[in-house]
């Protein structure tokens, strides 16, 4: 099967205000966040659960492209099927560099 192609559906608007939620969240609500193969685990503090599974479900809605999983304790696994989309998740979700 094809991948789904990588397309963003939100207006600059809804885009900045997306990133400037997930950079809080990212910023100091996680316990882990790191690469896996195919994309990133996060891991939220337990404050920061409620907070990550909205901003999850705002990206399940818009970025069908991801494949994202919720585990035990609010863990989230997002992946794509493509190194493009693999490229994207990192870029978004990790520190750069990582």
């Amino acid at each position: 099967m094809k991948p789904l192609p990588i397309v963003c559906t939100l207006t600059e608007s809804e885009l900045k205000d997306r990133g400037t939620a997930w950079a809080k969240l990212l910023g100091s609500g996680l316990v882990e966040r790191r690469r896996i193969p195919g994309g990133v685990r996060l891991a939220p503090e337990p404050g920061a659960r409620v907070a990550l599974l909205d901003l999850v479900e705002l990206e399940r809605a818009c970025c069908l492209w991801m494949d994202i999983e919720i585990g035990e304790a609010a863990v989230v696994t997002i992946t794509s099927d493509s190194a493009d989309g693999e490229a994207v998740i990192a870029q978004a979700f990790l520190p750069a560099g990582a």
